[in-house]
């Protein structure tokens, strides 16, 4: 199970809270919330910190449409991924 939740950081920023397991059909769930949050012109920080696993589609996934960074983001505790950027 997975859970994600959104997070306004700033008019230009958006931040996904996961926490769970990023795996399955969750990698699509998530795929959809990114791609959600971009089409509205903001940039994407997904908080990392609350995640014990993610599977091979879920690494996939960050590769294919980001960076990934395991570098604590400044406005956010944890870990954090500037994804789909």
């Amino acid at each position: 199970m997975m859970r994600i939740s959104a997070v306004q950081s700033s008019s230009q920023t958006v931040t996904l809270r996961l926490e769970g397991e990023v795996k399955g059909g969750w990698v699509a769930e998530l795929r959809q919330s990114c791609e959600g949050a971009l089409s509205e012109g903001t940039e994407l920080v997904l908080d990392l910190a609350g995640v014990s696993y993610i599977d091979r589609d879920g690494i996939a996934l960050f590769m294919r449409h980001g960076s990934f960074s395991s570098e604590p983001h400044p406005k956010t505790s944890g870990s954090v991924s500037n994804c789909f950027a």
